[in-house]
């Protein structure tokens, strides 16, 4: 009988480099360039065009290319299942500090959530962001590798995963999604994180 050990966790994180000049910081820059890559890779297995910046204070960290539309996105890694959803807090010696500010749809279209200890991507729209008016999100089942948010499924067009969807839209698929009688929120705001929330993976 053969016995295959299987950790819990893949530790992507983890630091092995074993020079001291690395491991005397944080490596966080170099974490957020190796979520970046991981997404890009990611991207690009399931058959995606992307695009990477060159720039490093672009608005976004890359652009993700769909049937002739183009997706902003921002990575964002995390160990703890939680990832900020505000931008612009990088300062130091060479760059002033800049002002703390949630992410808007004039910042980006998707905000990828990395789980750094397993490498699993997390796909929101930004319109399921701005909903929930928070500065953290928490990486939930319902958003794990949901790429249907930037190729469109039965209930978003690719058009309206690009642009969002207007209220009458969100009420008819909102209908169609939820049990019948159920009682449909008033709030624009409301009815975007519910159909985010509850549309089924294809």
């Amino acid at each position: 009988m053969v016995i295959i050990f299987m950790p819990d966790k893949r530790e992507w994180n983890r630091q092995i480099n074993p020079l001291k000049n690395y491991a005397q910081g944080n490596l966080r820059g170099i974490q957020g360039a190796g979520n970046e890559q991981l997404v890009a890779s990611r991207a690009l297995k399931h058959g995606f065009i992307v695009f990477l910046r060159i720039w490093s204070d672009a608005k976004y960290d890359m652009v993700i290319e769909c049937e002739g539309e183009l997706f902003r996105v921002q990575v964002k890694g995390t160990q703890n299942m939680t990832i900020s959803a505000s931008g612009g807090q990088r300062g130091g010696i060479q760059r002033p500090i800049s002002k703390i500010r949630r992410y808007t749809r004039n910042d980006c279209d998707v905000i990828v959530g990395v789980d750094s200890n397993t490498g699993d991507c997390y796909v929101f729209p930004i319109d399921y962001i701005t909903s929930l008016d928070k500065s953290n999100v928490k990486l939930t089942p319902e958003f794990l590798e949901r790429w249907d948010y930037i190729t469109g499924n039965a209930f978003l067009s690719i058009n309206q995963a690009k642009d969002g969807l207007s209220p009458a839209d969100l009420q008819n698929n909102l209908r169609k999604i939820l049990p019948q009688g159920t009682r449909l929120p008033t709030k624009l705001e409301e009815m975007k994180k519910l159909f985010y929330e509850k549309c089924p993976k294809p």
